[in-house]
C-alpha cells in the first residue's frame, strides 16, 4: 500500500533510544582565562601575569589576589615590560592614572619573582 510502512517493534525503538543516551558526552577543553599585557599587548594566561589596580584615591598598587576593587590592568612577567618608561606609559594608558615610573617598577619586579 502506498504511504504505509511497517512499524518497528517497540522493543527495538526503546533499545535504540537507550543506546543513544549512553554515549559518552564530548568533553570540552578546560577554559583558561587570557589577559592582555598593558605594556607589550601580548595575550597570555591570567595566572602568569601581575594585576595592577587604580585605587579610589588615584594611586596604583599591585593586586596579588586579583580581587581588589578599582580599575585593573595586567602586566606580563617579561623584563622588557618592567622598564620604568614603558611601564609608566602602559599603566597610564590602561588605568588613566599618572604613575611615577620608579615607584611602581620595584613592586612589579617583586611580584614577578
Amino acid at each position: 500500500m502506498p504511504g504505509w510502512r511497517r512499524r518497528a517493534p517497540v522493543r527495538r525503538t526503546i533499545a535504540r533510544r537507550l543506546r543513544r543516551r549512553r554515549s559518552m558526552p564530548k568533553r570540552r577543553p578546560e577554559h583558561v582565562p587570557m589577559r592582555t599585557c598593558a605594556v607589550c599587548r601580548s595575550v597570555r594566561p591570567k595566572r602568569s601575569m601581575t594585576r595592577l589596580v587604580r585605587t579610589a584615591d588615584g594611586s596604583v598598587a599591585r593586586d596579588p589576589g586579583g580581587k581588589a576593587p578599582g580599575r585593573g590592568t595586567y602586566v606580563c612577567d617579561d623584563p622588557a615590560c618592567h622598564e620604568p618608561r614603558r611601564l609608566g606609559e602602559g599603566v597610564r594608558r590602561a588605568l588613566g592614572a599618572t604613575v611615577e615610573p620608579g615607584a611602581l617598577e620595584l613592586e612589579v619586579i617583586d611580584a614577578a619573582t
